[in-house]
């Protein structure tokens, strides 16, 4: 209850009194660590991992801190490689041809791209063809109407000409 104490006693605690309570917790937590012996658990045929014997940790309440520290030191990467490939996979669908793509459609892409072990693009349903509108983004719509001489300007640069003669026909 000494958590809410300052609730409970109706004075508010002054933020730096919270900050030294808690500064001297985690300095005891960090003692008490380092002076008790503690040790790495077999589960089945292998033994915990370094998440694992933290987790067992903090549930069994022997530490409150320290599992934390744990969990947030080792979501850093170790190298920057994967986040590189990362940014390589967005840099490749933003080109000068894109130039004017939404971000929602560069950050699905590369996060489907990066999570191909949870995400199984396969096993995406279906989409009715008639209901396909509805999943098309309004901002890549582009009217081709006869009379839509505008629709007809803005895609005329991305497809090649019929008066492109030079072009090898034995290149497949």
């Amino acid at each position: 209850m000494e958590l809410f104490a300052d609730v409970i006693d109706g004075e508010p605690t002054e933020p730096e009194a919270v900050q030294d309570l808690n500064s001297t917790r985690t300095d005891e937590e960090l003692e008490r660590w380092e002076t008790t012996s503690c040790s790495i658990q077999t589960n089945a045929s292998r033994p915990e991992t370094i998440l694992e014997f933290w987790e067992r940790q903090a549930e069994t309440g022997t530490y409150k801190f320290l599992p934390l520290v744990a969990r947030v030191w080792f979501a850093i990467p170790s190298s920057s490689a994967q986040i590189e490939r990362d940014f390589g996979i967005a840099g490749q669908l933003v080109t000068p041809q894109r130039g004017s793509i939404a971000p929602q459609n560069v950050d699905m892409p590369a996060f489907l791209n990066c999570n191909r072990q949870f995400v199984d693009v396969t096993q995406c349903p279906k989409i009715h063809p008639r209901y396909i509108d509805k999943f098309i983004p309004s901002n890549v719509n582009v009217g081709m109407e006869e009379d839509d001489g505008e629709g007809c300007e803005l895609l005329g640069g991305y497809f090649s000409s019929d008066d492109d003669e030079d072009i090898d026909d034995t290149v497949a």
